[in-house]
């Protein structure tokens, strides 16, 4: 279901940019990586929303928590900016 989701998204992307008569001056590449990227914020977005902005990284949920930043923030971030550039 998500992999047809994003599959749809960059048909959209193509047929917009058909219409518009851009098509032929974009790079194809920029498509597919414009997707992936917007993939990957949708992933972490879920991840940070499901496990919060810090995570507990100690092995035994039983000791005192070691938070951290959760991991998806930095990728997060990064996906956001390559899609926003």
């Amino acid at each position: 279901m998500a992999y047809n989701k994003y599959k749809n998204l960059e048909a959209k992307i193509r047929d917009f940019l058909k219409k518009k008569g851009l098509y032929d001056n974009v790079d194809k590449t920029f498509i597919t990586e414009l997707v992936f990227n917007i993939e990957l914020c949708d992933q972490a977005r879920d991840d940070i929303r499901n496990r919060g902005i810090q995570v507990n990284i100690r092995k035994n949920p039983d000791d005192e928590p070691y938070l951290q930043v959760n991991q998806s923030v930095g990728v997060y971030n990064g996906a956001l900016k390559m899609i926003t550039a």
